[in-house]
């Protein structure tokens, strides 16, 4: 990953190719014409008109969009992040309320007057006020499932991380999150599959043991469920 010293605004438009990467710097994305499908560790999203979306430093991602599309792009060097939510973190989708409809228009006349893609001064001082309404930084124990989704977790665990009692983390975990601890990691593990399985040729069985199945048929069940399809089913659908 390389770095940015110069934050970059521009238009951009995508391929129903699947791609996956990480950034060194974050990045917001505002749909001006059709949708996006995005994977990340931790979320499926269909960007489109309404949202935004605001990806981490080394936030890796697969993403395609099918059709006539035009999404209005920033580059954000990581010196705007410090209070942002933190390097590897989960995705965040923004609903466009009055101020990021406000600021899209503007980082779009930007775009459509600096052909280059480079930020002119006035507009890095917008690029400030966005980072300063973006979310913070994740706490501590969603920064720690990011990393070990794939481990034996309890609830206790977790909680002890957040210095919290176990009942009261549920219902803080599910505010935060809109998911309990348990639905939250097999979501983590469901997209870390499906990367494994779009990207690599690993048999299903090693791939369930890499996100924390020690046996294939608890995997495939799950994953089923979860999906609609097998896992076998998923890849072909990439091949």
């Amino acid at each position: 990953m390389e770095g940015l010293r110069n934050t970059v605004c521009e238009t951009r438009v995508y391929t129903e190719e699947v791609k996956t990467h990480e950034h060194a710097y974050g990045q917001l994305t505002f749909p001006l014409e059709g949708s996006m499908c995005l994977d990340t560790p931790s979320e499926s999203v269909l960007l489109q008109k309404g949202s935004c979306l605001y990806l981490p430093p080394a936030c890796s991602h697969s993403f395609s969009s099918p059709g006539r599309n035009r999404f209005l792009v920033l580059d954000i060097p990581s010196r705007f992040l410090s209070d942002v939510t933190g390097k590897g973190g989960a995705a965040v989708t923004l609903k466009m309320d009055d101020r990021w409809k406000s600021l899209s228009q503007l980082f779009l006349r930007e775009a459509e007057e600096a052909p280059n893609g480079e930020a002119s001064h006035p507009v890095e001082h917008l690029v400030r006020y966005a980072c300063g309404i973006l979310p913070k930084s994740a706490s501590p124990s969603l920064e720690y499932l990011q990393l070990h989704f794939a481990e034996p977790l309890t609830t206790t665990q977790l909680a002890a991380i957040e210095h919290y009692h176990p009942k009261y983390y549920i219902a803080w975990f599910k505010k935060m999150t809109g998911h309990t601890p348990t639905s939250y990691i097999l979501q983590l593990r469901m997209n870390a599959a499906k990367q494994l399985l779009r990207e690599t040729a690993l048999p299903v069985s090693m791939i369930g043991q890499e996100v924390g199945y020690a046996y294939a048929g608890s995997f495939i069940k799950l994953f089923s469920r979860s999906e609609g399809m097998t896992p076998q089913q998923y890849r072909r659908g990439f091949r």
